[in-house]
């Protein structure tokens, strides 16, 4: 048993006793992301110079109706993991935020190729970030994104 060059697992059995031959393909590992971007790695992202503080008051607020009560379980989730980030007090070169404003553009049921996309504009200078997103679950996926970008 022994591994190729090009990553095939080759395990012949003898075949005086009848067992047949059979090859393994292991794909090779490809690179991961560095560990301080999201995972998975959105199509674009962009990192500012910018250090960001959460206030003690920061909240989500989901802006419009879309799939209100839905969103509204998935934001208490995603507020809940974020309490030891918030602070009274930011350092002097840093920004707070104040809000994440999550609105939902269409109102639709899970389905096979249901549109999950997202985008989620932080401002350099604090404030109020902005989470548009085409439906419920894109919008998750931005919370997903946001969480994590809190924690790195």
């Amino acid at each position: 048993m022994a591994f190729s060059t090009d990553g095939v697992l080759h395990n012949f059995t003898n075949s005086t006793r009848g067992a047949v031959g059979t090859d393994l393909f292991v794909k090779h590992a490809t690179a991961q992301p560095p560990i301080d971007l999201p995972w998975p790695l959105p199509q674009k992202f962009s990192r500012g110079a910018t250090t960001l503080c959460l206030g003690t008051n920061f909240h989500i607020r989901s802006l419009g109706n879309a799939a209100q009560s839905s969103l509204e379980r998935a934001i208490g989730r995603y507020e809940a993991l974020i309490p030891g980030h918030r602070t009274s007090s930011c350092p002097s070169s840093s920004h707070e935020l104040t809000e994440l404003q999550v609105t939902v553009v269409d109102d639709v049921e899970l389905q096979l190729d249901v549109n999950e996309s997202y985008s989620l504009h932080i401002p350099q200078a604090g404030g109020v970030a902005e989470l548009t997103a085409a439906t419920q679950y894109g919008a998750r996926h931005g919370l997903e994104t946001f969480t994590q970008l809190v924690s790195l």
